[in-house]
């Protein structure tokens, strides 16, 4: 898993084809102000798919940074040392009332088990509980859905923009607004590689066997060079697929530290991604 520190973006105008992850199953708006409705502002318009992008893509960055934060734990206190216990499947990770949960996997004894596991505290960057098990426990039934689930999403060989292998996210509750289970998987940066496309999200079955829905958020791959990027302050970014900005804005937003303009073809307008917040951009 190839992880990554980007201080600044290049401000650069890219076409950018993106699919509304959180508002997909969401196509209503706010009832008291319609989405054709030139009479209310459009964060009024369109609040429910305002508030569930911020929402989902705030949850998809936090299980990412879960990812790389638990590895990097896990390296330092020498989980990963000596023989492995078996082929490796990754890992999956777990919203709990203490923060994140990661578990890593291994096949032993023809199934998958979890041998190592750690916890980003809530509201932190800190690692607690790094440790490789003395016993593997054998993977839940739930677990074993969400393998299913991300390996069928892997299978359907999606465009993916760098060499590096995808990052992924497997999400299956009542926070995720679609029923079944969601596979987030996410073109990683490399040294010389800032993908812009590459990203998916599928939608499967809640035994994790097949595809219900896919949706790949470019038609092509638009990699960014991480040279020269300390001195940029923003990226802006040309929307075509829905009149609102999206999860993956949000996603991108958190990751790389630097707000998103998005300027939506649909209606014309211009939004600003910061972090977890959306706005529109109104004109003087």
């Amino acid at each position: 898993m190839i992880r990554r520190h980007v201080p600044a973006l290049p401000l650069a105008i890219l076409l950018f084809v993106s699919y509304p992850a959180a508002a997909q199953e969401a196509a209503h708006t706010n009832r008291a102000c319609a989405a054709d409705s030139t009479e209310c502002p459009l964060d009024q318009r369109y609040h429910s798919q305002l508030e569930q992008a911020q929402k989902l893509g705030a949850r998809l960055y936090r299980q990412d940074l879960a990812a790389w934060l638990t590895t990097d734990a896990l390296l330092a206190a020498g989980a990963f040392n000596g023989p492995s216990p078996g082929k490796a499947l990754g890992w999956l990770t777990q919203d709990r009332d203490d923060g994140t949960w990661v578990g890593y996997f291994a096949e032993i004894e023809g199934a998958p088990q979890v041998f190592a596991q750690a916890t980003l505290v809530k509201d932190s960057r800190q690692v607690v509980g790094a440790t490789r098990l003395d016993e593997p426990r054998p993977a839940t039934s739930r677990e074993l859905h969400q393998l299913a689930a991300r390996d069928t999403a892997l299978a359907q060989n999606p465009l993916r923009c760098t060499d590096a292998p995808f990052n992924t996210v497997v999400l299956d509750d009542a926070n995720d607004f679609v029923p079944g289970i969601q596979v987030f998987l996410l073109s990683a940066m490399t040294n010389d590689a800032l993908p812009m496309g590459g990203y998916h999200q599928f939608r499967l079955s809640e035994d994790g066997s097949k595809v219900i829905d896919h949706y790949a958020q470019t038609r092509s791959c638009i990699n960014e060079s991480r040279r020269g990027l300390p001195n940029a302050s923003a990226l802006a970014i040309t929307h075509l697929t829905s009149p609102t900005p999206t999860a993956f804005h949000v996603f991108m937003s958190l990751q790389y530290e630097r707000p998103i303009y998005v300027g939506t073809t649909e209606n014309g307008a211009m939004w600003k991604v910061e972090g977890t917040r959306i706005s529109e951009v109104k004109e003087e």
